[in-house]
């Protein structure tokens, strides 16, 4: 396939595609009660997949998901944190461009800040 410029906008999936592919974030959505009792965190995963499709097949569900994301901002934030998206990280930079926030550490070390304040924790029990 092309890559995506300017003068050439993305092509969208045929119709039968895109209702299928709604079906199937549908099911997954409604299945993570189903999977999630058992061991692991599978229904979390199986949500959020469910919930991708969704929300990239359907126009209804984008513009109800903007709406619930103005509701409950800090919800809305976890939500796009944890499926990845564009908008996400655009926002981010935006704010860390501005002052608005900090910028996010490198994955180590959070990680070593974490482990930090467990120790710290289990020494004051």
């Amino acid at each position: 396939m092309a890559p995506v410029t300017p003068d050439r906008p993305k092509r969208r999936s045929h119709p039968a595609v895109r209702i299928a592919l709604l079906v199937v974030g549908t099911l997954l959505i409604l299945s993570t009660p189903i999977v999630g009792p058992l061991p692991g965190p599978g229904g979390i995963f199986v949500f959020a997949g469910g919930l991708t499709l969704v929300l990239r097949n359907s126009l209804w569900a984008r513009r109800r998901f903007a709406r619930l994301k103005r509701r409950w901002p800090k919800m809305g934030e976890m939500a796009d944190h944890s499926l990845r998206r564009r908008s996400f990280r655009r926002r981010r930079a935006k704010e860390v461009e501005l002052g608005l926030r900090e910028p996010t550490p490198p994955l180590r070390e959070r990680v070593r800040r974490w482990v930090a304040a467990r120790r710290g924790k289990e020494r004051s029990r």
